[in-house]
């Protein structure tokens, strides 16, 4: 698997996002004594075992980084709500210092203050819709479309759900099943044959 695009460039309809090369069937010609058979065929078979990780572990990273775009998306959407409603208080706050300056209650420089709070805030929500449009962005290229393809997605922080039994240490097992100490150990068994190829 090859990515062709790189973070911030613009794609277009027809661009090749990713390449992915079918590993089942692949062809070599070579020369070797008929009692280095067992050992070459080992070693092939450990090699291809690697490649099986090496795929695996592309699938787990691509889903971990769709889960975490979610996850991100989530969080700023939520953050733009929150700035909006914000705005809204400091918009009636502008107003009601317009008012009072307006009666003589407080001075010019209260309500200039209070005007640089809103521009403020406005401008904070534009940098939000922004990174919003970018983490969708993101998004839509790990699911192998295009971002103009992409529908509004609209996911609640209250809807994302964290497991609630979390072991305190990971368990043996679960460490031999990590795709990079399966991959190496796939790796090392591909070189053992070809140490004893090489005898």
């Amino acid at each position: 698997v090859s990515r062709e695009v790189l973070e911030g460039r613009q794609v277009e309809p027809g661009m090749e996002l990713y390449t992915v090369a079918d590993l089942a069937r692949v062809w070599v010609e070579g020369e070797f004594y008929e009692s280095e058979a067992r050992l070459l065929a080992l070693g092939q078979e450990a090699t291809l075992r690697r490649q099986e990780v090496s795929l695996q572990a592309s699938y787990l990273t691509l889903t971990a980084n769709v889960v975490n775009a979610v996850i991100n998306l989530a969080l700023l959407e939520e953050r733009l709500s929150s700035t909006r409603q914000v705005l809204s208080l400091q918009q009636q706050l502008l107003e009601i210092s317009q008012q009072r300056l307006n009666l003589g209650d407080i001075a010019a420089t209260d309500l200039a203050s209070q005007q640089a709070q809103v521009v403020s805030t406005q401008a904070s929500i534009v940098s939000l819709q922004r990174q919003v449009a970018q983490q969708t962005n993101q998004l839509a290229i790990y699911l192998g479309r295009f971002p103009s393809e992409m529908e509004p997605i609209d996911v609640d922080l209250s809807d994302i759900r964290l497991p609630t039994d979390i072991p305190v240490s990971l368990p043996a097992q679960l460490v031999a099943q990590r795709p990079d100490i399966v991959q190496a150990r796939h790796s090392l068994e591909s070189a053992n044959a070809g140490v004893g190829v090489a005898i």
